[in-house]
């Protein structure tokens, strides 16, 4: 496959890591309204198993989180010139058409973190990630590591955590704090939701793994002083469905900016030149795309 990016203009991309039971033929469809790019890492034992089913094919075993690290240390400047990156499991039912208003809403109202809310059918853990009809979106104080959705700004601040436990349990409330806690820019998106098919820790990886998950959750909140009774929280502000959006006010607290800056300042120390050559190939990226845009505008007058 051709390097990320290299040929592509799509804004978006789309990261699984999948085995043989992946719904992932279910985000193309329909693909001739496709506004995103998907890259596959497949983890099964069938050699080019999906190579012809998505725009990027990589293939190694390994965890989900532990294995994205890996792949943004291989290809971040390429990564960073997309303007969001959406994360799902593979085994979230979604169509074409879902994701690329998911990621078209996800712009238009400048979130940092999101998600799209599940489907009342789904199986979920945490209430606040249900679909809320009465509702566009919602501000909440996390997203689940299940389907989480980045801005390029807030990936690139995230993705140095991503090895920090293999079942990922408890990463998704580092990363509000990683990002300082914007306010009204982590949500979970009503208009668009998604259906989880299959029961919470039941995969086959999930017996693989060292601890359990719940012990490296315990772990993490010990190291980064986070409370897991964050989960329980509801959301604290929305849109309602038919009305525009609000500007976002306000911002967090003094206390969760100085723990996110802290972060901040030791990712920065350890991945100091992938950070820097990231920021420069996405502002090239955003160049490019605005001069391809006035050349269609002048060709269209």
């Amino acid at each position: 496959m051709y390097g990320f990016g290299e040929t592509s203009d799509k804004r978006y991309l789309v990261i699984a890591n999948v085995g043989d039971d992946s719904l992932h033929h279910e985000w193309l469809v329909p693909g001739e309204h496709k506004n995103f790019d998907l890259c596959l890492w497949y983890f099964g034992q069938q050699p080019g198993r999906y190579e012809t089913e998505c725009d990027y094919y990589f293939a190694a075993p390994g965890y989900k989180y532990p294995t994205l690290k890996r792949l943004v240390e291989s290809y971040g400047e390429q990564i960073f010139r997309y303007d969001a990156i959406w994360l799902p499991d593979e085994d979230i039912s979604a169509s074409a058409t879902t994701i690329n208003r998911m990621f078209e809403l996800f712009r238009e109202q400048g979130f940092q973190l999101a998600q799209p809310a599940l489907t009342r059918d789904s199986y979920y853990s945490h209430q606040v990630t249900v679909v809320n009809e009465a509702y566009r979106f919602r501000y909440s104080h996390f997203v689940e590591v299940m389907a989480p959705i980045f801005s390029r700004e807030s990936f690139m601040l995230c993705w140095p955590s991503f090895d920090w436990c293999e079942s990922g349990w408890g990463l998704d409330l580092i990363w509000p704090m990683v990002i300082s806690h914007p306010h009204r820019m982590i949500g979970v998106l009503d208009e668009t939701p998604v259906r989880h098919t299959r029961p919470i820790g039941g995969g086959m990886l999930y017996k693989k793994l060292a601890r359990s998950p719940v012990e490296e959750m315990n772990e993490l909140s010990r190291r980064f002083g986070f409370a897991i009774s964050t989960y329980g929280l509801p959301h604290y502000d929305g849109v309602p469905s038919g009305l525009p959006a609000a500007a976002p006010a306000g911002g967090p607290s003094r206390k969760r900016r100085r723990k996110g800056k802290k972060i901040r300042k030791n990712l920065r120390r350890k991945y100091p030149r992938l950070l820097r050559n990231g920021k420069a190939k996405a502002r090239k990226g955003r160049r490019k795309r605005r001069k391809r845009e006035l050349k269609r505008k002048e060709w269209r007058g």
